[in-house]
């Protein structure tokens, strides 16, 4: 049995879902070794209100097997209440995309031999933006069908990349991400043994067992652990942070933050944080996000009712959190309501950018729209993350990561 070392919950008195018990297990194995379903592990209580603070330890057995997870609500009631009051720098309503569901074609399964280039072209009609092929990920990592908990699958929702580091969350199905409390796996892979082609093959038998084992070799998978929609992925070196937030909540929630240890692949610590617009009536529940060190999430939040992005710094001091909105650009960027699929802050050029499906946009650090790409890749993406002067962009059918150079 593996569980998280500890749980900081925020005061939240608006938050309608609690804390489920579940997300603190990594994973819980019988006798025979083999991953049981966390619906057969008998926990000492369920669900954590967040509405008023206290401290709880929750006991978990199955069989013999038997572990202990601290959860903390913490006492501030007023923690993560500040004010939304940057004035927006000049964007608009500028493109429009597809849903997935409208598009004939939308790719492929099959292996790919040659590389992808889609250039983007910017606002005024100039091909500004090239993205290439840097590889073909693998369909599934596991030999055997087996259950969801064991069968990577690598249908992709986010990916971030920190050094020659690259994470991505993968789910058994892609409606899988829409789920309530959802699960799924997290892959890294060293980008700098990474071959182009080659792991599309696995696990097949068209690879050699030599040739497996070295990729392999360069790759680590989590166990079957909650990620939420998966979009909002950051890392550090030594550590993968995921917002674990489901994007079809309707009602207030504070927002989840895992930290999952590089080397175990296993979930460390979890905390919730809020962040509200004068009062928790107005919580800030964030789809998208990007992590600038193990202390800063950058978080973007669509405020649709006044049609602008709200781009917030949220800090972690101990357990508690600070936020400050950071800047704001006006408009939907993209009119057709079209949800955005990616979120990188770049600390090189100090600047945001947003995806949209065929779509790039660049805001400065002060909210203005400096620029977009239009490409006309036809594919919907799965992920956006920034390092150096390199933007990553995934793609799905097949599961494709791109990347370009950026200019200042």
């Amino acid at each position: 049995m593996s569980l998280v070392k500890s749980v900081s919950l925020v005061n939240d008195t608006v938050d309608s879902a609690g804390f489920n018990t579940d997300d603190a297990i990594n994973y819980v194995t019988d006798k025979h070794g083999s991953v049981v379903d966390n619906g057969l592990v008998k926990k000492s209580i369920d669900r954590i209100s967040e509405e008023k603070p206290g401290h709880w330890l929750v006991t978990y057995r199955y069989g013999k097997a038997y572990g202990k997870v601290p959860v903390t609500v913490r006492g501030n009631a007023r923690e993560g209440i500040t004010k939304a009051s940057v004035k927006p720098g000049k964007g608009g309503n500028v493109g429009k995309t597809w849903f997935p569901i409208e598009l004939a074609f939308r790719g492929s399964y099959s292996a790919q031999f040659f590389p992808h280039t889609y250039w983007g072209t910017d606002k005024k009609g100039k091909k500004a933006a090239k993205l290439t092929t840097k590889f073909y990920e693998p369909n599934s990592l596991s030999l055997l069908a087996g259950s969801e908990e064991t069968n990577v699958r690598t249908n992709v929702q986010g990916l971030d990349v920190y050094g020659q580091d690259m994470v991505t969350t993968n789910f058994y199905g892609g409606s899988r991400a829409s789920l309530d409390n959802s699960r799924g796996h997290v892959i890294l892979y060293h980008l700098n043994k990474v071959p182009t082609y080659a792991l599309q093959y696995m696990p097949t038998q068209t690879l050699n067992f030599y040739a497996w084992k070295s990729y392999a070799a360069n790759m680590k998978v989590s166990p079957y652990i909650k990620l939420g929609h998966g979009q909002s992925l950051g890392s550090t070196s030594r550590y993968i942070y995921e917002l674990a937030n489901w994007n079809r909540a309707k009602k207030p929630r504070s927002n989840e933050l895992l930290q999952i240890d590089k080397k175990t692949m296993q979930v460390n610590r979890i905390w919730t944080f809020a962040v509200s617009n004068g009062s928790r009536k107005y919580n800030r529940y964030f789809l998208n996000a990007d992590v600038i060190d193990d202390n800063t999430v950058v978080a973007l939040f669509h405020n649709k009712s006044k049609q602008r992005y709200e781009f917030w710094k949220i800090v972690r001091r101990g357990n508690s959190f600070q936020a400050k909105e950071t800047a704001a650009v006006s408009g939907n960027l993209i009119s057709n309501s079209s949800q955005v699929q990616g979120f990188t802050y770049n600390v090189a050029y100090k600047c945001y950018y947003i995806a949209f499906n065929d779509y790039l946009f660049k805001i400065s650090a002060e909210g203005n729209l400096e620029n977009f790409y239009h490409f006309n890749a036809k594919r919907e993406v799965e992920g956006l993350a920034s390092y150096k002067s390199k933007i990553y962009i995934a793609m799905n059918k097949r599961a494709e990561v791109l990347d370009s150079n950026m200019t200042k």
